[in-house]
C-alpha cells in the first residue's frame, strides 16, 4: 500500500542536473550515470527490478537493505522530459521490498 510506504519515509534528497554547455553535456555523455552506479555497487546498494509496464520514465533502483528491510533506495535517471540531464533521489526510511515497488510506481510523477 502506498501510504504506508509514504508514513515509513524520513528523509528524502533530489539532486539534479540539466547542462547548460557544451562541456557540461560531455559530463553526462561521459557517462554521469555509470559512475553513478559503480558508486551504488561500491556502497553495497543492490539493484532493484522495477516492472518497465509500469515504469513511466527511465529511473534505475538500487536498495540498501538492513536485516531484511530497505533502509534507503535510489533511483538513478534523468530528468523527465530532459534526455541530457541527470537525476538521483535517495528516499531513506523502513520499507520492504514490496513498500520500494510500490512508491517506485510513484516516485517518476512526483
Amino acid at each position: 500500500d502506498v501510504s504506508q510506504a509514504l508514513s515509513s519515509v524520513r528523509n528524502a534528497r533530489v539532486l539534479t542536473f540539466t547542462p547548460t554547455t557544451d562541456r557540461a553535456g560531455s559530463l553526462v555523455a561521459a557517462g554521469l550515470i555509470k559512475e553513478v552506479d559503480g558508486l551504488l555497487a561500491n556502497e553495497r546498494y543492490t539493484p532493484l527490478a522495477v516492472s518497465s509496464a509500469e515504469q513511466t520514465s527511465q529511473l534505475r533502483y538500487s536498495v540498501r537493505e538492513q536485516g531484511g528491510r530497505v533502509s534507503e533506495f535510489v533511483a538513478v535517471g534523468n530528468v523527465q522530459g530532459v534526455p541530457d540531464s541527470f537525476m538521483l533521489v535517495s528516499v531513506g526510511g523502513n520499507f520492504t521490498r514490496e513498500q520500494v515497488a510500490q512508491l517506485s510506481k510513484v516516485l517518476p510523477t512526483v
